[in-house]
């Protein structure tokens, strides 16, 4: 399970430095890889943060998910899979 993980990130990773450098002239690609890495570095802390945030959130509302842990994650999952389904947005103001 964890390879495959491994393998998914790994071309997320690298379709998105791909897309992100193809608008760029030669002269700029060394400066925005380096803006690239530390962008996905800090996308992933604010991710884990948000993450945090919102479990936190749904734990402590007992109204919502009946204090249950299990039932935060859940809800906080489904935060997360439709951010990440609105993230295609992003990309479509590259140019083809």
């Amino acid at each position: 399970m964890e390879e495959g993980l491994g393998i998914f990130n790994s071309i997320q990773f690298t379709s998105r430095n791909s897309n992100s450098l193809a608008d760029l002239r030669l002269a700029h690609t060394s400066s925005r890889n380096s803006l690239i890495s530390v962008n996905q570095q800090l996308a992933i802390g604010f991710g884990v943060a948000f993450g945090l945030i919102l479990l936190k959130l749904f734990e402590g509302d007992v109204h919502l998910v009946q204090g249950v842990i299990h039932q935060a994650f859940r809800y906080t999952f489904l935060v997360f899979g439709s951010l990440t389904m609105l993230s295609p947005l992003v990309f479509r103001r590259l140019h083809g």
